[in-house]
């Protein structure tokens, strides 16, 4: 199937979006076709949305009466379908059960029998969350779809209208395929108001957590905000000694942190003037030193597993929950204590931290080149995800009949070797028509640059795989870097 095209053979349509679409809906960007070509092949998505859903609940039906929705056949996929599938397929769900918080996994990969019964209870989430369960998330989410499926024409009730696809949800649920007649009478008034009773009683419960949780709240935010005070000062030392040092610093944040709160963005935000004029796009982000040093200085805990909130993963909100309880209280704490020059030197060198700021700049300039390298129906954006899905030396062929036809093979060899530096200075991909891989710089573009597009790629990564990572890329095309050894 081509890219640009909405059917697939045979006639059929294909209904979700491609990865083109996705990008153009999602950025804006209509790469190399004209923006109303692309409008057009959203819309014919859009315009399909009724036949989408009117295929899945036809074939769920045809599936169920004739039997093939039973434990053999459907059994394993269930287990993925209530939200335990965690194999990457993109575009992600907001359904998965291993629950998540801060990156930290509540709930195992791979799920025994005891670990799917206590999915589908009730029970705490992380952090301050309502109680749930697996069901109720699926469901949550269903009910989301509906809701951003509706319309509301003038003269329509928006609220009585939810309420009657609520009715209508319940309803199909638990009458399932029983004829309407099966279901009359006093058994559907006692189901009706066993569900009502439940309902109540719950909300009741989530109520009395609300409150609790508000109040909470407000405390939490209060010295959240002391804390990120603490954290801006830390970040203003490591510049200090980076601008002493002589080495090139990136412009304070890039932008203003985002509140819903105006007032506390404001009272934030007056913390985000440029604090040297010697500021360079190639330069070191301090935020990036201050990650290295919190996860040098803080200590893995015994009792870690007690708080979903607190964990040691690098450059994340749960390690900083783990510094401020190792390095609190708060009162007490001063940042000049913990910022140590040794300690920031070493990090820049020991993380070739200079030289991935060179690589930064880089990597933009060809993450643009690359954003508009196309021959013929194929876009080189979609020959580096599949070299990156398929993860190993892929061959064109096999490029080609991932992202539509196997007659693109010639356009696929074409791009890739462009890309493996014919058209680009610095080479992405290393290889021949028989197998294409990334080079290091290549997989430190895709992994940074392309994170948005491939998959999320969050924080500040770090530790030796990635510092090895910045130093072969550095390797590969030359950029210098800057060595530090620790005073005695």
């Amino acid at each position: 199937m081509s890219d640009d095209d909405s059917t697939a053979k045979h006639g059929r349509p294909s209904y979700p979006l491609t990865t083109r679409e996705r990008q153009f809906v999602a950025t804006g960007n209509p790469g190399s076709y004209r923006e109303g070509e692309m409008e057009k092949r959203v819309q014919k998505k859009i315009d399909a949305l009724p036949q989408r859903v009117d295929h899945l609940l036809s074939d769920i039906q045809l599936l169920a009466h004739n039997s093939y929705l039973d434990d053999d056949h459907w059994g394993e996929s269930w287990i993925d379908f209530i939200g335990f599938d965690d194999t990457g397929y993109r575009p992600k769900a907001d359904r998965r059960v291993p629950s998540t918080h801060n990156d930290k996994e509540v709930i195992a990969e791979d799920p025994d029998h005891s670990d799917i019964l206590e999915a589908c209870r009730v029970s705490p989430q992380p952090g301050r969350a309502r109680p749930s369960s697996a069901p109720e998330q699926l469901a949550f989410q269903f009910g989301v779809a509906l809701r951003r499926l509706m319309l509301f024409p003038e003269g329509i009730d928006e609220e009585q209208m939810a309420k009657e696809i609520a009715w209508g949800l319940t309803d199909g649920f638990f009458r399932g395929d029983e004829p309407a007649f099966a279901v009359m009478g006093d058994g559907r008034r006692e189901l009706k108001q066993e569900f009502i009773e439940y309902q109540q009683n719950r909300l009741e419960r989530e109520a009395d957590i609300d409150d609790e949780w508000l109040q909470q709240h407000e405390e939490d935010r209060e010295r959240s905000d002391q804390w990120m005070q603490m954290r801006f000062e830390m970040t203003d030392l490591i510049r200090d000694v980076l601008y002493d040092a002589g080495l090139p610093i990136q412009p304070k944040h890039g932008g203003k942190l985002k509140y819903r709160d105006e007032d506390r963005a404001e009272s934030l935000n007056e913390n985000l003037d440029e604090y040297h004029d010697e500021t360079s796009d190639d330069g070191i982000f301090a935020d990036e030193v201050l990650d290295h040093l919190i996860d040098h200085l803080v200590d893995e805990p015994d009792d870690i597993d007690d708080d979903p909130l607190i964990h040691n993963e690098p450059g994340t909100s749960g390690q900083w929950n783990l510094f401020q309880r190792q390095y609190g209280p708060l009162e007490e704490f001063d940042p000049a204590e913990v910022v140590d020059e040794d300690d920031v030197l070493t990090i820049v060198s020991e993380n070739y931290l200079v030289a991935k700021g060179k690589l930064n700049v880089l990597v933009k300039e060809d993450t643009g080149a690359i954003e508009d390298a196309h021959w013929k129906n194929v876009e080189a954006t979609e020959v580096l995800e599949q070299v990156v899905e398929q993860d190993g030396k892929v061959r064109s062929a096999d490029i080609a009949k991932e992202i539509g036809d196997v007659d693109d093979k010639a356009a696929v060899t074409k791009l890739c070797t462009d890309l493996a530096g014919r058209e680009f200075e610095r080479a992405i991909l290393e290889g021949d028509n028989t197998g294409w891989s990334l080079t290091p710089y290549g997989e430190l573009l895709v992994e940074d640059a392309f994170g948005y597009f491939f998959g999320p790629v969050g924080g500040h990564k770090s530790g030796p795989d990635e510092a090895a990572k910045i130093d072969a890329a550095a390797a590969q095309i030359s950029v210098e870097d800057w060595e530090y050894s620790r005073k005695e």
